[in-house]
């Protein structure tokens, strides 16, 4: 197969787990953790975590309000 074929193939593949995380939300959460599973057993090394910035907002908030 031609480099073209694959690239198709490979575009195809990508939309349709597109596709697939938009309607259920929860699966790139599941694939986040995945991610880090198979990051975390192939290094040891640290590794920073993205927060939500609703999380960060609601502690704001509450420090306001003090």
């Amino acid at each position: 197969m031609d480099l073209l074929t694959e690239m198709q193939r490979a575009i195809a593949r990508q939309a349709e787990a597109a596709n697939i995380m938009s309607v259920y939300p929860a699966a790139i959460h599941l694939r986040f953790l995945q991610t880090l599973t198979k990051v975390s057993a192939v290094k040891n090394s640290t590794m920073i975590l993205p927060l939500p910035i609703d999380l960060l907002t609601a502690f704001l908030q509450d420090k306001e309000e003090e």
